[in-house]
């Protein structure tokens, strides 16, 4: 008996190809489109286990550090406790020295405002004083009183120079130690009684003028107490250089502003030289102060400042014919 043979019938190329197509699975992540057979994971499923294995490899890493630092800390417990307390320590010492310096600032400045205070009680009484002692001087030359019954007594040079000692020991700011300056150079100078004492008095009045951060008004004020401080001192003195020290101190006070302080600077510089002898240059003083104030001089309010002047010259006028004498005895003597 002959078997049927069966005939195999080729399928076409698009029928292989379906076929081919076919035999890829797609599943979730899953192509078995390779060769060899082994799956390939689609790119978001790779970054996902990319990202978990980051992860749990930072995980582990965050775990081997804290392990390792707490071990540390285990083993270096006594060091770390140093540490803690020298820090602790530190930042309570900066907090107890900035709370020490202000409630230091705040003693230094009541004790400013008292020794201010002081000088104050003492200037009042002592204009007081004054004052009444001019009062009664009047009234008996006119013969209108006999004058007061109790005498006011001007406050004692001690007091004047325990203020003054008070603000020398005060530890003082850039901004407050002018003023201050003032206060002490205004006690010494209401104490002094000796040439040595004016001069103390006049160094600082000088001290606080040549201060550049000082206000305009505070060194021209300084400028001019230091030329009368150092004027009371040339009085007591027997030294010759100090008038002349006195001339140039009024001399600073007219510089310091001229426009304001330059005629009534002048003509004490004038005044000085006068005083202390030195006629021809008082003389010469005078005549140049008339020359560069002739203008100001006519002004009714420096009348009394034009009368200074014109006395002084008058007082001064021998020195002129001191000085034309020589030639005149020369001229005869030819």
């Amino acid at each position: 008996m002959v078997k049927r043979i069966k005939k195999r019938i080729p399928k076409n190329k698009n029928e292989e190809s379906v076929q081919g197509d076919s035999e890829v699975e797609v599943s979730e992540g899953v192509i078995s489109a390779e060769s060899d057979g082994s799956p390939v994971e689609s790119p978001a499923a790779l970054r996902d286990e990319i990202a978990a294995n980051a992860q749990g490899a930072s995980a582990d890493r965050f775990s081997e550090v804290m392990e390792g630092l707490l071990l540390n800390l285990a083993d270096n417990w006594l060091i770390v406790l140093l540490l803690m307390g020298v820090g602790l320590g530190l930042y309570g010492f900066v907090q107890y020295s900035d709370q020490a310096a202000k409630e230091r600032l705040a003693d230094n400045r009541v004790t400013i405002m008292k020794s201010f205070k002081q000088y104050e009680t003492l200037d009042h009484a002592s204009t007081r004083a004054l004052k009444q002692k001019t009062s009664s001087s009047e009234s008996n030359i006119l013969g209108l009183s006999t004058g007061a019954a109790s005498e006011i007594e001007p406050p004692p040079t001690k007091d004047y120079e325990s203020v003054a000692d008070q603000i020398s020991k005060l530890k003082l700011s850039s901004k407050s130690a002018p003023i201050a300056k003032l206060t002490e150079a205004s006690a010494r100078f209401d104490a002094a009684k000796s040439a040595d004492d004016f001069n103390k008095a006049a160094m600082l009045f000088s001290s606080v003028a040549k201060n550049q951060n000082v206000e305009p008004i505070a060194q021209s004020l300084a400028f001019r107490n230091a030329a009368i401080a150092y004027e009371e001192a040339a009085s007591l003195s027997e030294d010759r250089a100090a008038w002349v020290t006195a001339a140039k101190a009024w001399k600073a006070f007219g510089d310091s502003d001229k426009a304001i302080f330059g005629l009534s600077a002048d003509v004490n510089r004038a005044r000085v030289l006068r005083a202390s002898g030195d006629l021809e240059g008082a003389r010469k003083a005078y005549q140049e102060l008339k020359q560069a104030h002739n203008a100001a001089l006519q002004d009714p309010k420096n009348r009394e400042l034009n009368k200074r002047v014109k006395l002084g010259l008058a007082l001064t006028a021998s020195a002129k014919s001191e000085a034309t004498a020589p030639a005149k005895t020369n001229a005869e003597g030819k």
